[in-house]
Formats: C-alpha cells, structure tokens, sequence
C-alpha cells in the first residue's frame, strides 16, 4: 500500500489544505521539509495518530494529544491509500484507493466504523511481509529489556516514539529461528557500513548489548563503542529486518541529526534498496535530502 494524498484539517501548527502524490515511475519518496519548530514531526504524528484511529497495532501516543490546537476539540486527517492487486484480492477490494477519515481529539465523538477490509488493511500485524506501517521517530534510541525475551511488551507501541518498541530486537541477534532476518540486518547494515556486520548479544554486568564485528578483521565491537550514525543504521537495519518489508510506508524522523546531510541521503538510497516496493516518508531540514527529490514529492513547511 501507499499513501497517495493527505487532507489536514486544523493539526496545531501545520496549514489545512490537501497534498497530492500520484504514482511516480521513480522511487516512492516523499520528504517533509522545513526550518526547525515548522511541524515536519507533528506532520509524522498525525499520519500515524490517523492510521491508528482506523486500526491500531498497539498502544497509543501521549504525543497525539498535542495535535489539537488549544481551545479546540478535535483535527480531522484523510488519508487516501493506494492498493495494489494483491491486496485487493486478498481483502476483496474493488477500488484501487481507499480513504479513511480519522478525527483525532474528541473523546465525545462516536467511533468511526470501517469496513472490515480496510481495518484489515491497516491493521496488519507486523509479522506479515506486507503493507505495513513504520514510524522510526525522532528519539531513535536502543533501550536494554528488563529481562532478555521481554521483546513482546514492546510491539504494542509499534507506531509510537517510545524507544521500548525496538526492545523485540533482542531476539533476532540470538534466537535460531531468526537466523536469516539476522543475516538480513546484516545486509541492510552492510550497505552502509560495509565493514560492519551483526554478530548477536552478550550479557555484560546484567545488562545486555548487541555485538557487532568488522567484516575485516574480526574484531568485535559493542553497540555502546560505535559511532552515532553506525549505533542508527545498526538500530535501523534490525528494527526493519525482523520480517522483510514489502509494499509498505516507512516514516523516518530527522536522519540528519545522526547521519549529518551526505549521510542522510546516502540512508536514503540504502533503505530503497531494503525490501521491495516500499514508500518512505522522511521529515528533514535537510537540503540535499529535499533536493534529492521532485517538487511534486515535496510538502514544505514555514516555521
């Protein structure tokens, strides 16, 4: 699935007027851009707070709540999603987009009701190798379980920016059965640090830490001695490559901050080539990432 126009709809700090992204030929990339405190992040919230009013996969942002202006009740987001023919097939579809209103805020207010197909849509579990939803937001940071296999309590805030959702990626640098997505984190890693590959976990002082090891020389190398931006795309990679993602939205939060501008854009051409048929969605102040791209795919913010 894709998102192919946002309507918004008195969001605190961001205009009321639609944008429209119809199909490209190019790769599926949309960039929000802006000076600081323009609302490039309240712009991420409100897609995600949106999809989640249709049909959550977990728990709820405390950050939602700031959406709404002060002294009003509520904000209105329409998303139109674009479907390809498998999932119509699969849902029983017969149009190729699909809106969802979500009105955010007003506690008062009935419940939407969807069709089944689109809850279906939209709420498709994270397992699934398709059509979903990531939200790597704008405090991306690796926090320690609190006892090892603790990854499930964390996969309720999937699309919240709470770090404990990033908690499931313990699992994959130890279990078997994960062998291959840990050979693939290895490989979405590799594309930007060629000389990195994950290796598993070690228990130091009861505090667990992902190990890393230089494709090299052998050395290992834990996650707490690496640098910013290798400590991001090693969280990125294992976040993504849990299950391959596949006709899915990928919404990603100031990379710059970590990756500085010609990093940025370089994570940009490596998460293209992560999966298949993804659409990514990024918020950036960045310059060479805005250009990176068509004006079409532009949604420019004034502070």
């Amino acid at each position: 699935m894709r998102i192919r126009a946002i309507e918004l709809q008195g969001v605190r700090g961001l205009p009321s007027r639609t944008w429209d992204f119809p199909r490209t030929s190019d790769a599926d990339v949309i960039v929000v851009t802006g000076p600081c405190a323009s609302g490039k992040t309240t712009f991420l919230d409100a897609l995600v707070a949106a999809k989640e009013k249709v049909a959550p996969y977990g728990a709820g942002d405390s950050r939602w709540a700031r959406l709404i202006p002060e002294g009003k009740r509520a904000a209105k987001v329409v998303l139109s999603w674009e479907t390809d023919a498998t999932e119509r097939e699969r849902l029983h579809l017969e149009e190729e987009l699909v809106s969802t209103e979500a009105i955010i805020g007003d506690a008062l207010a009935p419940p939407a009701r969807y069709p089944k197909a689109i809850t279906s849509l939209l709420g498709t579990l994270s397992d699934e190798p398709y059509g979903r939803v990531f939200y790597l937001h704008d405090t991306r940071q690796l926090p320690t379980p609190v006892s090892f296999g603790a990854d499930e309590s964390g996969r309720t805030h999937r699309l919240t920016s709470r770090n404990q959702k990033f908690v499931d990626v313990y699992p994959l640098l130890t279990l078997p059965e994960l062998a291959q997505a840990r050979a693939r984190a290895s490989q979405y890693l590799g594309s930007l640090f060629p000389d990195l590959e994950v290796k598993g976990v070690v228990l130091q002082s009861g505090t667990y830490e992902p190990m890393l090891a230089s494709r090299g020389s052998g050395a290992l190398r834990p996650f707490s001695t690496l640098s910013a931006s290798e400590r991001q795309a090693t969280l990125i990679a294992l976040h993504l490559a849990r299950v391959e993602p596949a006709r899915s939205v990928i919404l990603v939060d100031t990379p710059e901050l970590a990756f500085g501008e010609e990093g940025a854009v370089r994570l940009l051409r490596a998460m293209l080539s992560w999966g298949h048929d993804n659409q990514l969605i990024l918020a950036t102040a960045s310059k060479s990432l805005a250009s990176a791209v068509s004006a079409s795919r532009l949604v420019e913010l004034s502070a």
